[in-house]
């Protein structure tokens, strides 16, 4: 047999009076939006710098302007029939020799079937800014 419990009159909760009394009530103020329309914005007084620093170089590039050297050869043959010819196969030894000694490439046998991989030879006088030949 279950019995349930009944509440009891005497328990100081159930008689605790749930009405609020009417002097401690404050009134809830509504905000109206429309109330600041006239304040003005802040707006940031940090001074802004160029994105560009003043120290930046622009360089002018070659192709865009045609300012390089026009007497730079553009094949194997062309640089090997110049004048210049001892320079630039003294330029392209040396790339060369970089090269192996950097370890860039190994030179092993090409498989059957297999194609070669082609390159080309960019010939170009090097200048500092002034225009001198480096």
């Amino acid at each position: 047999m279950t019995s349930i419990s009944q509440p009891v009159a005497d328990n100081p909760v159930d008689q605790v009076d749930h009405q609020i009394p009417k002097n401690d009530v404050q009134p809830v103020e509504q905000y109206d939006p429309q109330e600041n329309v006239d304040a003005t914005l802040r707006r940031s007084t940090r001074v802004r710098k160029s994105t560009i620093p003043s120290y930046y170089i622009v360089y002018l590039q070659e192709s865009d302007y045609n300012i390089g050297a026009k007497n730079d050869p553009e094949t194997f043959d062309q640089a090997m029939s110049c004048k210049e010819s001892n320079l630039w196969y003294d330029a392209m030894k040396d790339k060369m020799n970089s090269m192996q000694s950097n370890k860039v490439w190994k030179l092993v046998e090409l498989p059957n079937g297999a194609k070669a991989i082609g390159c080309k030879w960019v010939f170009k006088t090097k200048r500092d800014s002034l225009g001198n030949i480096e």
